[in-house]
């Protein structure tokens, strides 16, 4: 009943929104689609529709307005930055059949030693690594079993109120290295990927996976240094630990026993789509492969996980685990398309940027306010929701400013990523703060200092590019 009533209350507001904006003059199409962005965003913001079926409305109501055709709009929801990430998430979804990511991540546990600091470290590089390839929410939740398990290990070789302190640093390493590995590459989170669309879409500029790796693994990189800085100086510094015992962890990696043939497949396989990715510009540059597309490769090496043989009964990926894909983001996509096609072609997008262009006329200072919306207000939003209303703006806003769009509109993506402060920012937080191990002072306490850190972190990226 409550969420009607906020669904109610959503199409109350488009309702009044646009016979607001007609009492004001506004053409009709530009009223429409405005109305209908403020119904999309009021929605996505209260949930009181699931998020996905709220991205299906630009299906039904642009055709009515006449401002595209049903045909023209479903075009958006089959973009080929659409394909991209389901190729990714097939390929992730053998990672986690194969319990691949279970493995890499107990190897990497135990390879970093009985050392207290060691331990944060590789918990955090663990979870970072697996998050670049397969979802945050995946990686959180399973390395949240192994955070839990190394905490009881602790607790028998610390004092009580050494226990104290140390208990938050695992479960915040995790959701924070989480969110941050998502931004090394272009399929590690949904914003990457709508970025990439929206450029796209908007301007014609492609963004391949090997070019995305340039800005996406130095960042990473920076921004899990300072936080495993932060969270060593506040929760473990001053403790140590002389003989940390493994044995839980190394049982557990005995206990699944060699490395599989079918496990040896899925690594080859992804491995020789990352080559492919890394490699396509030269090759088609050299006048080989012209049809290769990191949507094409990405929904070939997908595609192949069902015919290649785990065992003699079995591929490495059968139509039954897709129950476990997220067809919800693959529609939030297609919606955030429309809806920044619509505002293209209505003209909304240069209202609102010669709007900000005339109250703010410095670009740096445009950079810093744009990035520190973005940051604190996924806070409180879904970030591929709020990075599909925002984005256009921004690659618009590049326009005016006359700056080369990548500049201003990948940090402002990358800030979409860094919602450290509260559980309902990201699935990660939420997943390790349900867990129980937390408070969320200790959350907020550490997440602030770390989005002021990102703040700063991506105005420089903004500031060198520019």
């Amino acid at each position: 009943m409550i969420k009607s009533k906020k669904s109610l209350l959503a199409l109350l507001l488009a309702i009044i929104s646009y016979f607001g904006l007609r009492y004001l003059g506004v053409a009709f199409e530009l009223s429409a689609v405005l109305a209908m962005a403020i119904l999309m965003l009021t929605l996505w913001i209260s949930e009181s529709l699931p998020i996905a079926i709220s991205a299906l409305i630009p299906l039904l109501f642009l055709p009515v307005v006449g401002i595209f055709s049903f045909k023209e709009v479903s075009a958006s929801y089959s973009h080929p930055i659409i394909f991209l990430f389901l190729g990714g998430m097939l390929m992730a979804l053998a990672i986690e059949r194969h319990q691949l990511h279970r493995r890499l991540a107990l190897y990497i546990l135990i390879k970093s030693g009985s050392h207290l600091g060691k331990m944060l470290a590789g918990f955090m590089l663990a979870t970072a690594l697996l998050s670049m390839w397969i979802s945050n929410t995946a990686t959180a939740a399973m390395m949240l079993p192994l955070a839990m398990s190394v905490q009881r290990t602790v607790g028998q070789q610390v004092t009580t109120e050494q226990l104290k302190k140390i208990s938050p640093v695992f479960f915040l390493a995790i959701a924070y290295a989480a969110n941050i590995g998502g931004t090394a590459t272009l399929i590690g989170t949904p914003p990457n990927l709508v970025f990439a669309g929206l450029l796209s879409e908007l301007r014609g500029v492609e963004i391949s996976f090997a070019t995305y790796l340039l800005y996406g693994i130095p960042m990473a990189s920076i921004m899990l240094i300072i936080c495993y800085a932060l969270l060593h100086y506040r929760f473990i510094r001053g403790i140590e630990i002389a003989h940390f015992k493994l044995d839980p962890l190394k049982k557990e990696l005995d206990g699944m026993g060699k490395v599989a043939s079918a496990e040896k497949r899925v690594i080859a396989l992804i491995g020789i789509t990352v080559l492919a990715w890394s490699f396509r510009v030269p090759l088609q540059s050299a006048g080989y492969l012209e049809f290769l597309s990191d949507s094409w490769i990405a929904m070939g090496g997908g595609m192949l996980m069902f015919a290649i043989p785990a065992d003699a009964n079995r591929a490495l990926l059968e139509w039954k685990d897709t129950r476990n894909l997220a067809w919800g983001i693959l529609i939030l996509f297609g919606g955030g398309l429309a809806l920044a096609g619509a505002f293209e072609k209505v003209g909304a997008l240069t209202m609102i940027s010669q709007s900000v262009e005339a109250s703010v006329s410095n670009v740096y200072l445009l950079a810093a306010l744009l990035i520190i919306i973005m940051l604190f207000a996924t806070e409180l939003m879904s970030n591929v929701a709020l990075t599909a209303v925002l984005v256009p703006v921004v690659i618009k806003l590049s326009e005016l400013y006359g700056v080369e769009v990548v500049s201003i509109t990948l940090p402002v993506v990358l800030a979409a990523s860094y919602a450290f402060m509260l559980p309902i920012s990201t699935p990660p937080n939420a997943i390790v703060f349900s867990s129980g191990m937390l408070k969320m002072s200790q959350m907020i306490k550490s997440g602030w200092v770390l989005n002021l850190c990102a703040i700063i972190l991506l105005w420089l990226l903004a500031v060198i590019l520019l």
